[in-house]
């Protein structure tokens, strides 16, 4: 064998099968000819450490090695075990025992499998792929079709070993892998596989993307953006969220990749008929000044007035909205070129509902968000991380019964105004009045979303907060809500929410501004439960991973509410929902 080999692998041939100890001297040779040869063991200091022994794995796993694995010296193996590498050493031996033919169909198996759209939906196939993972050595644990931490791990792990095989796999199994801790990992995959650029380069032109960003406000189609967004967040370009909304974070790092991988040539760009092309005129706003220093960081200046924000509200009336709310001059200016343009009216037989996913802000310009509170009992759970996936299941299950939706900042991003609490929360009523004005709506539905804290552990429950003033409830209509909200939701079947009254600034700064003989609009604080509590903890963790029984129960107390007091109109061809109609929607 050595004869058809270089010098430097014959050396590592020779040294690593050593059964002797092996010397300083044995072990500078190493480490000069691993890092010559590109298998990074840092300096050369003629001790084994973690770093020499992560470059004597990393020369091992290239397939011309598999021969020679099984000849590596136990005492060799021995080291490369106290140095962390055991798991790797197990798997290249276990490879290593296989025949040929054997380990090309498990590959060829993973592949197939891990491309397929859906496998998750499938616990046949998840076992196909736990069975051959294990085979290979790479341990998902109990072979059960579920596609756990252990399985995630198992196939992260593969794709580590086979990195080009990042290139065909399925973007809801990129989620999969991101949603249980693999996110760092598939960029570093993502990052040694220069094609994987190309791959989100082609999901862009497949958008009708061409050197622009703006222009995937043009897709009306939730699963296409989605995609987009896991392949940037792959890519490290992060648009700050998941969640298949085009919003300003994922124009901003469309923007940024396609700033290094540019749509120039002609191959690149998609031919589209004439009749299409005049769709994509983008509208002029190279002449508005950029934000300057202290501005909202969200806030796009070259947004393209397009469409609606994928629950029926147009994206023109949102800004114009937010000019009116911020005052400031480079808002107005940007929305005044846009004058001539009518929105869509909503459906009248509805009011417009805002959702208000609590917290979220740049407080101060300090670059800190706010998380809201935070958990001491479930790792990584906070306010924020609770309320926006519950928010953007809320907004799809009312905008599916007809209702028209928007939020005061997107689900998994940043309020778009900064400054001190007292104002971002005066802000915010403000945003959802000023759009329902724009909207010429039929009243507007307050829905401020967040998990409760206190000092007191024992303290759980949910609580549902109307404004007062004084000793008098200053919106009947609102407390009709948050009742009807309190026969729908609990955060525990064995207690009902409880409805309070309090002068909280984000609902009295709402009702402040609720016109007289307005008998629709109404407000109600959401405080779903304690994150300072063991048990309303465990739950709020269950809701933040599975929003969707939790979003249609808030979704019927609202429609509950709205029904009763804007009866369904006799018209037939205006479709109203109720609770049967929802369950028939889902």
């Amino acid at each position: 064998m050595l004869d058809t080999i270089d010098t430097k692998t014959a050396q590592l041939y020779d040294l690593l099968s050593k059964d002797t100890p092996l010397s300083r001297d044995d072990f500078l040779v190493i480490q000069n000819s691993l890092n010559s040869m590109g298998h990074d063991c840092g300096g050369a200091d003629s001790f084994m450490g973690r770093n020499t022994a992560r470059g004597i794995v990393s020369f091992l796993k290239a397939p011309e090695q598999r021969a020679f694995i099984e000849q590596v010296s136990d005492q060799v193996i021995g080291q490369l075990n106290k140095y962390g590498e055991a798991q790797n050493i197990s798997r290249l031996l276990v490879q290593a025992a296989l025949p040929e033919e054997e380990r090309a169909a498990l590959k060829a198996q993973i592949a197939s499998l891990s491309a397929n759209p859906d496998l998750l939906k499938d616990e046949a196939a998840i076992e196909q792929l736990q069975s051959s993972l294990k085979t290979l050595g790479y341990d998902t644990g109990t072979i059960d079709g579920d596609f756990g931490k252990n399985t995630a791990k198992a196939l992260t792990t593969y794709l580590q070993d086979n990195p080009q095989n990042i290139l065909t796999l399925d973007p809801d199994i990129m989620l999969q892998l991101m949603q249980k801790a693999q996110t760092a990992a598939l960029q570093d995959i993502a990052k040694s596989v220069p094609e994987f650029n190309d791959r989100v380069k082609q999901e862009l032109i497949d958008m009708g993307v061409t050197n622009d960003a703006n222009l995937i406000r043009e897709s009306k189609n939730y699963n296409d953006v989605k995609d987009l967004q896991i392949l940037l967040t792959v890519a490290a370009r992060n648009p700050r969220g998941i969640d298949g909304i085009v919003g300003n974070k994922t124009i901003d790092a469309a923007t940024n990749f396609m700033r290094d991988y540019p749509i120039t040539t002609a191959q690149d760009i998609v031919t589209r008929p004439d009749d299409e092309l005049d769709e994509l005129i983008i509208p002029e706003t190279k002449n508005t000044p950029a934000p300057k220093s202290g501005e909202p960081f969200s806030q796009d200046y070259t947004k393209l007035f397009e469409g609606d924000n994928g629950y029926g509200v147009d994206n023109l009336a949102i800004e114009r909205a937010w000019a009116k709310v911020t005052g400031r001059a480079a808002d107005q200016n940007m929305v005044a070129a846009y004058d001539h343009i009518t929105v869509d009216p909503l459906n009248a037989a509805r009011p417009l509902i805002v959702i208000d996913p609590g917290h979220g802000s740049d407080i101060d310009s300090n670059d800190k968000i706010d998380p809201g509170a935070v958990s001491k009992h479930v790792q990584g759970l906070s306010e924020v991380s609770v309320v926006d996936p519950l928010s953007e299941e809320l907004a799809k299950q009312l905008y599916a019964q007809g209702y028209n939706v928007a939020f005061t900042r997107n689900p998994n991003e940043q309020l778009r105004v900064e400054g001190s609490h007292g104002s971002t929360l005066r802000v915010r009523p403000e945003f959802a009045h000023a759009l329902a004005d724009e909207l010429n709506a039929n009243g507007v539905v307050f829905i401020s979303m967040h998990a409760n804290a206190a000092a007191n552990q024992r303290a759980n429950g949910t609580r549902l907060y109307i404004d007062t003033d004084g000793a008098r409830i200053t919106n009947a209509n609102s407390a009709g809500l948050a009742r009807s909200l309190a026969s729908e939701f609990s955060i525990s079947s064995k207690q009902t929410a409880t409805v309070q009254v309090g002068d909280l600034s984000v609902i009295d700064n709402f009702e402040d501004q609720v016109a007289k003989g307005d008998t629709i609009s109404s407000a109600v604080l959401v405080e779903l439960g304690f994150l300072t509590n063991k048990q309303d903890s465990a739950i709020l963790a269950d809701i933040k991973n599975n929003p969707s029984a939790a979003a249609q129960q808030i979704a019927t107390g609202i429609d509950s509410h709205v029904q009763s007091v804007m009866p369904p109109p006799k018209d037939e061809n205006i479709i109203l929902s109720s609770k049967a109609q929802l369950n028939a929607d889902l």
